[in-house]
């Protein structure tokens, strides 16, 4: 976590795993040494529910983040 300025994006598919990340997160946040800055950031922080990968890919070039991770189910569809 870099600060209270900082912010994540989740850009799913699956709105379900948008609604349990959303549940599961705080009980995460709650363990953590820094965990008075990252529920600042975790508020400031969106899950994105996207009809398919070409929207999320579109997508995440917009917002152009310095780090970036890609997970997939299936990559090769």
């Amino acid at each position: 976590m870099y600060g209270k300025d900082a912010r994540g994006y989740l850009i799913t598919t699956d709105k379900e795993l948008a609604l349990k990340i959303n549940k599961l997160a705080p009980s995460v946040i709650d363990s953590l040494k820094t965990k008075d800055v990252a529920k600042i950031s975790f508020e400031n922080s969106l899950a994105i529910v996207v009809e398919n990968i070409e929207e999320a890919v579109n997508l995440a070039n917009l917002r152009a983040p310095e780090h970036l991770e890609t997970l997939f189910l299936r990559p090769r569809r």
